[in-house]
């Protein structure tokens, strides 16, 4: 994959092999200053630079090496940052044995319900003819939202009644610091791989908190980025406006927490009973509530990050009045948990390889079926459960038992 990053010798989060780190910005290194500080009073908490899969080795050749402009999330020009469209699937393409159906929509799982086993597909192409597609095995991996809504519009592989259950996601909430000390500094090279550089991790591992479960981790971000000010909410107009962004945001981190969201039977996904796609087939609903947990836990971020930055000698520029469930965020992106795997068929939708209990042929390989989920980016964990789901396929296919 590529990825960068420092041994940090961690046990909440194990060292790999990573190519050459992305330091932090100076208002991170400020952030630092302040856990360092804390640490030395007994606090349990760490503050490192961040790891992504993004190449910044040259001898590195798999994919360009980063030119650090700072626009990751905005669609990488030159595909350094790893995605399946450039780095598996088109290793997948040279070995000869797959097709690419683009522009084409899956609408219909066949059944044979006499043998409980997928015969095939239907899928509309862009001119809106309907095709068939038979196969041996089937594997999903439409998203944790969309593999559900087809389950649930197919009416299969549900007789635990779990598919659409157990969604959980990232939630959070911002605290922003200043720091007056760097407001001369000079910013032109704050440039790098996005914005956040930097992570505060450890918090509630050693010893759970009295107030909730689980735990959570704060990304942190700094720099001047002309095109995307991170404070823009200043009042004035004129030079006095410009002067007064500049300095604000030279000197400025944002402390970003990605909690975890307990898990809930009100948080869920379902079939809207109204809205259709455009190809007749409901829409899917997600239903979200935070709870008391979940609450707790932001409100220890908010206290953490003040403390943090109070120990560092900066200012809290803006936090959270209060929090309740209306000033915390979802992380869209993040949604684990709607095919929750287990051992049990009756509590759970495929086993510990990512295979149907239900449908024997019928896999799936994202993030649905994470039985659990910690404060850590989903990405790295569903490749390697989606690779050990494909290396079992593999072997049921060399046996002749996919017919």
């Amino acid at each position: 994959m590529g990825v960068y990053g420092s041994r940090d010798g961690l046990w909440n989060m194990p060292d790999g092999v990573f190519q050459k780190t992305v330091r932090m910005r100076c208002p991170e290194m400020l952030l630092k200053r302040g856990v360092e500080r804390l640490k030395a009073k007994g606090r349990v908490m760490e503050f490192v630079t961040q790891r992504k899969a993004i190449p910044t080795d040259p001898a590195w050749k798999r994919r360009a090496t980063c030119h650090y402009c700072g626009q990751c999330m905005n669609g990488c020009d030159i595909d350094s940052k790893y995605t399946s469209a450039n780095t598996p699937i088109p290793l997948a393409m040279r070995t000869g044995n797959l097709s690419l159906f683009t522009e084409s929509t899956m609408t219909r799982i066949v059944l044979d319900n006499v043998n409980r086993r997928v015969r095939g597909i239907e899928y509309v192409t862009s001119s809106g003819q309907t095709v068939s597609l038979q196969c041996k095995a089937l594997v999903l991996a439409c998203s944790t939202v969309e593999t559900a809504r087809h389950l649930l519009i197919n009416n299969i592989a549900n007789s635990s009644g779990q598919v659409g259950k157990n969604l959980t996601s990232h939630f959070g909430t911002d605290v922003v610091a200043i720091f007056p000390e760097l407001r001369s500094r000079d910013a032109s090279n704050d440039d790098g791989t996005d914005y956040f550089h930097s992570l505060l991790t450890g918090l509630h591992w050693d010893k759970p908190h009295r107030d909730f479960d689980m735990t959570y981790q704060v990304q942190c971000g700094a720099g001047l980025n002309p095109k995307s000010l991170a404070i823009r909410d200043v009042p004035g107009y004129g030079s006095q406006l410009k002067r007064d962004l500049r300095d604000l945001n030279v000197c400025h981190a944002v402390m970003d927490m990605q909690g975890s969201l307990a898990p809930s039977p009100r948080t869920y996904v379902d079939l809207d009973p109204e809205r259709k796609d455009r190809h007749g087939l409901p829409l899917p609903r997600v239903h979200l509530k935070y709870g008391p947990n979940d609450i707790a836990m932001a409100r220890d971020m908010v206290e953490t990050c003040v403390e943090i930055i109070e120990a560092a000698k900066g200012e809290v520029y803006s936090r959270p009045r209060e929090i309740t469930a209306d000033t915390l965020g979802i992380d869209y992106n993040h949604w684990v948990g709607t095919l929750r795997m287990g051992t049990d068929s009756k509590h759970s939708v495929v086993n510990t390889v990512g295979q149907s209990h239900d449908v024997t042929n019928l896999y799936v390989g994202d993030s649905s079926v994470f039985a659990a989920y910690p404060e850590k980016n989903p990405t790295l964990t569903n490749i390697a459960l989606s690779w050990r789901m494909s290396k079992s396929l593999a072997e049921r296919a060399k046996k002749g038992e996919l017919g």
